[in-house]
């Protein structure tokens, strides 16, 4: 056997042994690195729902005091229809009173007139005594009412205070609950932007491109080209090394003023360049179309 044939045989052995580590590392690494992908999308994933349920409860809650403010106002308004009636009766009973009253005076002047006759005089004052006794009876019947129905109208308004307040609180409940969310997908959406979906194949070259490198210079590109797989889209850019960018970054899909996705670029040529579309939600926000802007920001 020749010499160097010999030694390419050495070389090519001490290769394959430094090379095993290596694969053994990055094999070690890509198993961590899905577990805490797992971990933190189980977490998120809690995260939603808990604030998802306290959402549904304080919205039924915010429903339930709402019907029950509703009855509040409707028995406060029945309640005030019912003390101006009262006083229109108590108005009534007092024009009676005076009635009444005009009325003693007449009779207090006949009797003056028949002042011999004793009996008729007794048997006039009894029945007067009696009128006014009825007539102060109903007049005092109907204060108590009065009395009642303002305590009623008085405990009403402090419920619908009551329920005002705990209207205005499940308010700012639903408002906090609602910027808790959004801080919540905003961190989501970092983690997933840094990070990068899990890869598939399980290989050294996947879990090389998942590696985000920050922007060393803000930029903007326009997207020239998207191709559409069963399990990737693909989107091509008007932008690359000749304009500084590398692969590794993580560019923001926007359409005028809204966000659509996140472009993570695998492929660069000198000028253009070809990424993963992450974080794409059609429903929601729309596809990734050619003309979109994608834009970098130095340090991101």
């Amino acid at each position: 056997m020749h010499i160097l044939t010999k030694i390419f045989i050495v070389i090519v052995s001490l290769f394959t042994v430094a090379l095993v580590p290596l694969v053994m590392v990055n094999a070690a690494n890509e198993r961590t690195f899905k577990s805490r992908w797992e971990s933190e999308q189980a977490r998120a994933n809690e995260a939603i729902r808990d604030r998802d349920a306290t959402r549904a409860r304080s919205e039924s809650e915010l429903q339930a005091r709402s019907i029950e403010l509703e009855g509040l106002k409707v028995a406060l308004r029945e309640s005030e229809a019912r003390n101006s009636e009262f006083r229109s009766q108590i108005t009534t009973r007092d024009s009676e009173l005076i009635g009444l009253r005009a009325r003693q005076d007449d009779f207090n002047a006949i009797m003056k007139t028949y002042a011999e006759n004793d009996k008729a005089k007794t048997e006039i004052v009894n029945m007067l005594n009696r009128e006014i006794i009825a007539v102060r009876s109903r007049l005092t019947q109907v204060e108590q009412e009065f009395v009642k129905l303002d305590e009623d109208l008085t405990a009403t308004r402090a419920k619908l205070d009551v329920a005002d307040a705990s209207r205005r609180a499940l308010q700012e409940e639903v408002q906090r609950l609602m910027e808790e969310r959004d801080q919540a997908m905003s961190t989501i959406s970092k983690f997933v932007a840094w990070v990068g979906p899990l890869p598939t194949g399980g290989n050294v070259s996947s879990m090389t491109d998942a590696l985000r490198i920050p922007a060393d210079r803000s930029l903007s590109a326009t997207i020239i080209q998207v191709r559409r797989g069963p399990d990737s889209v693909l989107a091509e850019i008007n932008a690359g090394s000749r304009d500084g960018v590398q692969p590794g970054w993580v560019m923001t899909i926007a359409d005028g003023g809204k966000f659509i996705g996140n472009l993570r670029l695998t492929t660069v040529d000198l000028t253009r360049s070809t990424g993963v579309v992450e974080l794409e939600d059609s429903q929601a926000r729309g596809e990734v179309r050619t003309g979109q802007k994608a834009v970098a920001r130095k340090g991101e």
